[in-house]
């Protein structure tokens, strides 16, 4: 999550503030890959791992890093800063370059501080997204030991039913509790300004 954040606030950064000639035709390009179903992705995914263990000899399959990888760089975050970082007054923008700051502390400074609502929603998203994760673990990952939550309830299901509908209702939880904190987080920013 974090990671995808990190990336999400840079590219939508770059994307939204610091615009070049390329930015609108870099931005279709992401918008084209977040339109993509994620079972398209997969297989060159695959290939990209068998190639970093052929070239590199890092091994990724069977690791966490192989389900972790693929989604520090979705699109999703990017999309939904840009968006945001676009509804920004230009103004900021303008006033911080008046006063000699630099792109980093733009970024720092104005734009992060601003957007603190929109980064907590885009973190939920995230983490519900993330939680909910099915498909790569089942290709990237071999070991059930390190599948997660989600794919071991499709086991608890097979055996026992019983253990299986209690284990969904606890498989809510961390969902709840984290929106329920994103949520107060939200509530006492909003009452300090």
């Amino acid at each position: 999550m974090v990671g995808q954040v990190v990336v999400s606030v840079g590219a939508a950064y770059y994307l939204a503030v610091k615009k070049s000639r390329f930015s609108n035709i870099l931005f279709l390009v992401y918008t084209f890959f977040m339109l993509l179903p994620l079972q398209i992705t997969l297989i060159p995914n695959v290939l990209l791992y068998n190639a970093v263990e052929r070239y590199i000899g890092i091994k990724l399959f069977n690791t966490h890093l192989a389900v972790i990888l693929p989604g520090i760089f979705n699109t999703l975050g990017v999309f939904f800063l840009k968006q945001f970082f676009e509804s920004i007054p230009q103004s900021y923008y303008e006033i911080a370059n008046i006063d000699g700051a630099s792109n980093f502390d733009i970024l720092l400074h104005v734009v992060l501080p601003y957007s603190k609502n929109a980064i907590a929603a885009l973190c939920l998203l995230i983490f519900i997204e993330n939680w909910n994760l099915i498909e790569q673990p089942l290709i990237f990952l071999n070991d059930m030991s390190k599948m997660p939550v989600s794919i071991y309830l499709n086991t608890l299901y097979e055996s026992s039913r019983d253990i299986f509908y209690a284990a969904c209702v606890l498989f809510m939880f961390p969902v709840i509790y984290v929106f329920t904190k994103i949520r107060e987080k939200l509530k006492t920013m909003v009452l300090k300004n």
